[in-house]
């Protein structure tokens, strides 16, 4: 087990990234082999996002855009985005938030390195497990940072730096900008890095005043909350962007938990040739809990390729009010990231270009590879 201390030099400081328990190293880049570059596409939920390419100024962000390092992005007061890395780690950036990307890239040893440094604001992070010890996800702050190897964690940061580090799933390792001590968060526990300061102990997260479960009679489905932020499964693939959202598959059926959810309509989206055969409907019910107020629920049916919502309102010294909404034609669509190409694969289509024009004459010839790159996609409503 590594138990060394890796001394990272950041834009703002210089910051220990603990490799205790999780196995990071400091392996270099063999002489004579170059690192593939990475990328990340961004996918715009709602409101005003701008992006800063390595040299320039910020300017308005297009769904789709792609970034790598040296890049930044920010989100305005009413905005939210989702980065989707090449290696599938996502990160939702609620609003007010500040990030940019240090390194994004695969070295040929098989190592994946994604470093960031967070400004300001909060983010959301679902990391898929790395699979080399030399692999390495971080997150910098002015104070602080978080390395992980596979797991789902919060990173908020105050104007004066302040880091709060909250974890949902796995484990992360917190360090201070000086060194001065390490902390390790599990589930369900929280830490705070201050200026000058060691990371706190880790304690208990604070409850969130309020729990939506939605349980699915078919695991082949989205659930969308309040702010557009989708949450469940997509050919596949585990889709986490409500901050703190986890599921589960249980006999079949798939469990979505969102927590600090407010008042309005969640939705929940089927896909066509679903799990479940044919148009058949399925039960879809939804499970709102209120600290304090005794837990209320909705049981509806929903077909597949349509989208039923259930909207959420508060009482005053009252349990909240739950009512059905049918094919909402306001409803909110989900929106989900598609990975860029790994630079593995990029390289490869280089490989073949190249072997494919190689009978081209060099006189008056220009040749260009062009990788497209898709855009984040949505599921459309029925």
């Amino acid at each position: 087990m590594n138990r060394r201390l890796r001394l990272g030099i950041t834009a703002t400081g210089v910051a220990f990234v603990a490799a205790i328990m999780l196995g990071a190293t400091g392996a270099l880049v063999p002489a004579g082999q170059a690192a593939a570059s990475g990328a990340s596409t961004l996918t715009i939920l709602s409101g005003s996002v701008w992006i800063r390419h390595a040299g320039g100024d910020f300017g308005s962000a297009a769904d789709g855009a792609v970034l790598v390092a040296g890049d930044s992005v920010m989100t305005g007061a009413d905005a939210r985005a989702v980065l989707t890395y090449f290696e599938g780690s996502t990160v939702e950036m609620e609003p007010g938030t500040e990030l940019s990307i240090d390194a994004a890239r695969s070295d040929p040893n098989g190592d994946t390195i994604i470093v960031m440094q967070q400004h300001l604001g909060m983010t959301w992070n679902v990391v898929t497990h790395l699979l080399t010890t030399g692999s390495r996800y971080e997150i910098h702050t002015s104070t602080a940072t978080a390395s992980v190897r596979g797991t789902q964690f919060t990173v908020a940061v105050a104007p004066d730096g302040t880091t709060t580090e909250t974890t949902t799933e796995g484990a992360v390792a917190n360090s201070d900008a000086q060194g001065i001590g390490t902390v390790l968060t599990l589930p369900g526990q929280q830490t705070t890095t201050r200026k000058g300061e060691a990371p706190s102990e880790p304690a208990p997260a604070p409850k969130t005043e309020r729990t939506v479960t939605v349980t699915i009679g078919d695991p082949n489905a989205l659930v969308v909350d309040t702010f557009g932020r989708a949450n469940g499964l997509h050919h596949g693939k585990r889709i986490l962007q409500t901050p703190g959202a986890q599921l589960r598959i249980v006999d079949g059926q798939l469990v979505v938990t969102l927590p600090g959810v407010p008042d309005g309509t969640i939705t929940t989206h089927r896909a066509r040739g679903g799990s479940v055969t044919g148009g058949s409907l399925v039960d879809v019910r939804t499970k709102v809990e209120d600290q304090g107020q005794p837990a209320v629920e909705l049981t509806d049916s929903v077909a597949a390729g349509s989208t039923e919502g259930v909207g959420i309102s508060e009482r005053a010294g009252d349990a909240p009010s739950l009512e059905r909404y049918a094919d909402q034609p306001y409803a909110l669509a989900p929106k989900v990231g598609v990975a860029p190409p790994t630079p593995q694969a990029i390289a490869r289509s280089a490989v073949v270009a190249r072997a494919a024009t190689s009978s081209v004459p060099a006189f008056d010839t220009a040749f260009r590879v062009v990788v497209p790159v898709p855009l984040a996609q949505s599921i459309p409503r029925p």
